[in-house]
Order: structure tokens, then sequence, then C-alpha cells
């Protein structure tokens, strides 16, 4: 009774600051004990790097990303005064800071589903996870899951517009956010759903087409560059026999349209 008490109390709001909050302490931590190439560990900050030199996004070079993190990146890399290293720190803190904001939003929305206890259990379980793996830091993707999990708390909360927004901007950094609208019309009455839906597609046709209209040559490359690729890191590379990763690699042209549309590696068979 007295546990429970606490719960009701604001025991639950508790844990989703507390949580979030060591997490960040401990990333910290961890980061003041690693050298720096422990923290780029088998990351992509070469990449990131590589393309943040180069120039503008859409407009200097093509890319392989949706755009927010590639003019995001650009902007990180300009505030670090074209310093790599210092760019890389900024990278990990921001990454790191957006997984934090993914186990509070995590928190939020199962403690609206669970009983507390489970609550707890769930996000400790979500902690322990996200704590030492260098996935987290090492790439965009906590950008693009903050975007999923905010637009999906926001459903639950009623607040539909916010909702499309965090959806759209999901899309915008990473494709997979925009799958979050098959539950929009799961959870929402046909017209509500098409709202959030217009809403969302809209912030995503506004930028690309924003893009396209300003600099149409590479953003079409940037479009076509990911359908040039070719498999990778999966069994059906390895049925193309394709042994690589999924990364253009330092020695492609970035400034010349033409050679997004170049395939890479075996076709599929």
């Amino acid at each position: 009774m007295a546990k429970d008490a606490i719960y009701r109390s604001g025991g639950k709001d508790l844990t989703s600051k507390v949580v979030p909050l060591a997490f960040l302490t401990a990333r910290l931590i961890l980061f003041l004990s690693l050298p720096l190439e422990g923290i780029r560990s088998f990351g992509d900050y070469w990449d990131y790097t590589l393309l943040a030199k180069l120039g503008w996004p859409f407009w200097d070079i093509w890319v392989e990303y949706p755009p927010l993190f590639p003019f995001l990146s650009r902007l990180l890399f300009q505030l670090a005064g074209g310093r790599p290293h210092s760019y890389e720190y900024l990278l990990a803190l921001l990454f790191s800071v957006a997984q934090a904001g993914n186990l509070y939003l995590f928190l939020k929305l199962a403690e609206k589903i669970h009983p507390p206890q489970e609550m707890q259990q769930r996000g400790m379980a979500y902690f322990a996870l996200l704590i030492g793996l260098f996935y987290g830091w090492a790439y965009f993707d906590p950008l693009a899951v903050m975007a999923l999990l905010l637009g999906l708390y926001w459903l639950l909360t009623e607040r539909d517009i916010p909702a499309a927004l965090a959806l759209g901007l999901g899309a915008l950094t990473k494709w997979f956010p925009i799958l979050a609208l098959a539950a929009v019309w799961k959870w929402r009455p046909p017209h509500q759903a098409l709202k959030i839906t217009l809403i969302a597609l809209g912030i995503i046709t506004l930028a690309w087409g924003g893009l396209y209209a300003l600099s149409p040559e590479m953003t079409k490359a940037s479009l076509a560059s990911q359908g040039a690729k070719g498999s990778w890191e999966t069994v059906w590379a390895l049925i193309d026999g394709n042994i690589r990763t999924g990364n253009f690699g330092p020695d492609a042209d970035r400034t010349l349209p033409p050679t997004a549309y170049q395939p890479i590696g075996n076709p599929p068979r």
C-alpha cells in the first residue's frame, strides 16, 4: 500500500526524470574514460565528417540520407570550427542527449500502458541495453527514434497535430518513423487519421519539394543514390555476393550528381 501511495504521489514521474538523467550522467562518465578512438568505435563518424567537410548537403554535394541530419551535421561542423575531433565529440554528445530523451519518452509511454512496477522494470531494461551499446552514439538513429517515440506519445495523449509534425520530421531524418501512420489509422477515426497523415506527408513533401526547387540536380541524385547502392549487411547481400557495408565510401565524388546513379556492388540475383 505504501509503495502504491508513492506511485500515486508522483513516483512514476520521478522515475521518468531520474532514469534519463542517470543515463546521461553515466554516458558522460563513459566518454571521459574513453579515448576519441573508443568513442568513434565502429561507427560512421568518418563518413559524417567527410560529408560535413565537403560542403552543404543538396547544394554542394549529394547525400544518401534524408535532409534533416545532413544539415544538422554541417551546422555542428561549422560550430566546431571545422575541427574533426571537436565535431565528433559534439556528435557523441548530441546522440547521447537524444538517447536520454528516448529513455524518457519510453518511460512515459510505458507509464500509460503498464502498471508502475512493470513500467520501472521495462525502463531499467531499456537503460541497461542502451548505456554501453556503442551503436547509440556512433550513428544518428537516436534522432529518428526520438521523433517516432514523441509522435507515439502525442498520439496517446490526443495531441494529433504535434504527433503529425513529429512523424513528418522523423521521416526527414530516417524514413522508418512514417510507418507509425499505420498505428494512426488503427487508433483514430478515418477523418482524424487522414488529417494526421496529410500533415505528416505535407511536411515531407514541402521539405523535399523545396530542396528540389532550389537544387534539382543534387536533390534528384540524393534520392536516386539509395537505389544504386545494392544490397548490404543482410542474408540477401550474402546471396548477391556483396560483402560490404551500406556506406558509399570516401572515394565517391559527391560533388558530381552522375556518380549517385552508378551501381555499387553486385546486382540482385
